[in-house]
């Protein structure tokens, strides 16, 4: 990242909720509030963040939120 770092880039940041609600809830699979929904939901809870920089764009692979 650091080959393409520049002044003017940013890391943007999307975090999702994919609803489960028929799954069993674990570590992983727990009640999150959903503010586009305005209530808790049970799913999986995801983080994925992309850089563009000099005419390219960095994909950070997504991870998994727990706790």
């Amino acid at each position: 990242m650091r080959q393409v770092e520049s002044e003017d880039s940013v890391m943007i940041v999307d975090g999702s909720i994919a609803e489960k609600p028929y799954t069993d809830e674990n570590d992983i699979l727990r009640w999150r509030y959903d503010h586009s929904r305005q209530r808790n939901v049970k799913g999986l809870n995801s983080v994925t963040c992309l850089y563009p920089s000099l005419g390219m764009s960095l994909v950070i692979p997504p991870w998994i939120v727990t706790g």
